[in-house]
């Protein structure tokens, strides 16, 4: 997810075109999916789970077919050679924002099932968000581009320290980003926006780790995403 954050031009962004596309798109993948969900939830409910509240059952329908898949668009869109264009850009980023309203739509969702439903809550949920979303534009942004400027490159490659303090981000951000109900890669996706304007930083990671994590870390996570999602359909 560092590595599809930090990938993608979103110079285009300035572009106000690009910024209502971006808007529109985010729209149209929450809304339109996620009242789709509703109806199919709605109409399966006494076939599918009769034993279950409908609404929620709805609920957890809308949002489950509103969520995006970051990850593997991301991916499919750098197979492509999508990741310099405005329609790759502003496709990963409406898939973004996408992802972090699916997270707060299912937090809600399982606080309301559980009957823990609480506004106050979500609202300190998304609080947080902007809070950590400022934090990346107003500090960490020009923090990155001190750490950058402070570690050149040396020979092209990328100097142990200035490494070492990249994935110490990549964790903090994690970390902040689970804190906050969002999944925790979406840390990683956070931390590689820092990057994406420093070209030939970009260009040594991929390099250097890119194709490690190609090989080695994107197959656990597919490999961990769907052990995952059969051991949760598995009865206890």
């Amino acid at each position: 997810m560092f590595q599809i954050g930090m990938d993608f031009e979103f110079a285009h962004l300035r572009n106000r075109r690009n910024a209502r596309g971006v808007i529109a798109v985010t729209l149209a993948s929450v809304s339109v999916p996620f009242c789709l969900g509703l109806l199919i939830g709605h109409w399966s409910a006494p076939v599918l789970a009769p034993s279950i509240d409908p609404l929620v059952y709805s609920l957890f329908c809308g949002v489950g077919l509103a969520i995006t898949a970051v990850p593997i668009l991301g991916r499919i869109l750098r197979e492509f050679g999508l990741t310099r264009t405005e329609v790759g850009v502003v496709a990963i980023s409406a898939a973004a924002i996408n992802d972090v309203v699916g997270w707060v739509l299912l937090a809600g969702v399982s606080a309301y099932a559980a009957a823990r439903f609480s506004g106050a809550h979500i609202a300190l949920q998304v609080g947080g968000l902007l809070l950590l979303i400022g934090a990346l534009w107003f500090v960490l942004r020009p923090l990155v581009d001190r750490l950058v400027a402070g570690h050149p490159l040396r020979d092209g490659d990328l100097p142990p320290n200035l490494m070492a303090a990249v994935i110490c981000l990549m964790f903090a951000m994690g970390i902040c980003t689970y804190k906050l109900g969002i999944f925790a890669i979406f840390g990683g996706f956070a931390a590689g926006l820092l990057f994406h304007r420093h070209e030939a930083f970009v260009n040594a990671w991929r390099r250097q780790v890119g194709r490690f994590v190609m090989v080695f870390f994107l197959p656990v996570f597919f490999t961990f995403t769907a052990c995952a999602r059969m051991c949760s359909d598995c009865p206890p």
